[in-house]
């Protein structure tokens, strides 16, 4: 994991396999998880001024998304 903190979320998504994890850090990052239990990087971004609490997967249409809710301002 990018800059390693405390883990405050993480979200899967059984259809793809994707996990995403977010930490203290300010760091969301998405890995897919192959047929041997191996995690691939997907992305991994820090956002600035954003301490993530929680993640989640959507869904609209053929689009996939993550979204970050943040600890202390309520934003995504």
């Amino acid at each position: 994991m990018a800059r390693p903190g405390e883990i405050t979320g993480l979200a899967f998504d059984s259809l793809t396999g994707r996990v995403a994890v977010c930490n203290r850090n300010a760091v969301v990052q998405v890995f897919v998880i192959d047929a041997h239990a191996s995690l691939r990087n997907v992305f991994s971004v820090t956002i600035s001024h954003h301490i993530p609490k929680s993640v989640a997967f959507v869904r609209s249409g053929h689009s996939q998304t993550v979204l970050s809710f943040g600890m202390y301002d309520g934003k995504m």
